[in-house]
């Protein structure tokens, strides 16, 4: 399998289909092996039927149904578990992104380990509030694990598979995966990307589980990082 691409759903009964018929063409386009894996992270609107006529159809669709919420990183690393791909590729299934840009990740993944999008546009598409929290969340993580990402919430990443070999998610973990891949000495490359105001649905942003869920997990991670084990051997 060449490209497995990772895909979180919560209550995306308006957009799933259209998400998967652009993958779909962008797949054919490539002439690659691929594989699309919804994950259904608890949505109780029509996505569950939806994913599983999608699933029906094409074989190339698979489908894990959580059986209540549990969140992204949930998502996530049953994604990364069930992923038989060389490269895996994440976005979410809100359609904010394009996703003709997953070529750019591949691309990016010819020379770099990991390659993850960076949003150009996040004030006009997602408002002050988010923005400003988001910079502010971002600037605090760099200064403190001594970084300089531009954007680590972008949902569109890319990872060659042995970057993600006994990794291990916890709760408010996604946005320090690179950190961690970082640290193990993976190279990791940052694409600029233009993101599009939310049409459908609503937003799972608030400034708790944003910021300050996000800041105990920042020093369990600074922690880790500073207690890494390293020796070699003669």
């Amino acid at each position: 399998m060449d490209i497995s691409i990772i895909i979180p759903v919560f209550n995306e009964e308006n957009t799933v289909a259209a998400l998967h018929e652009n993958i779909t063409r962008l797949i054919k386009e490539l002439g690659a092996s691929c594989e699309m894996i919804f994950i259904n992270d608890g949505s109780f609107d029509a996505s569950p039927r939806i994913l599983q006529q999608l699933k029906s159809t094409d074989s190339g669709v698979i489908v894990i149904n959580f059986e209540k919420r549990y969140g992204k990183e949930s998502a996530l690393a049953a994604g990364f578990s069930a992923a038989k791909g060389e490269k895996i590729i994440t976005i979410d299934s809100d359609m904010q992104i394009d996703s003709r840009d997953i070529l750019r990740i591949l691309d990016g993944l010819r020379d770099s380990h990991a390659v993850i999008g960076y949003r150009t546009n996040r004030l006009e598409t997602d408002g002050f509030i988010k923005f400003a929290s988001s910079k502010i969340a971002n600037y605090i993580r760099n200064f403190i694990l001594r970084e300089n990402f531009k954007d680590v919430g972008c949902s569109l990443q890319g990872y060659r598979r042995e970057c993600l070999r006994g990794l291990k998610l916890y709760s408010g973990f996604h946005v320090y995966i690179l950190s961690l891949l970082h640290n193990a000495g993976y190279t990791i490359k940052e694409i600029p990307i233009k993101t599009k105001k939310r049409q459908y649905g609503k937003s799972n942003f608030n400034i708790h589980n944003r910021i300050f869920k996000g800041l105990a997990a920042l020093f369990v991670v600074k922690w880790m990082l500073a207690n890494r084990l390293k020796y070699n051997v003669r």
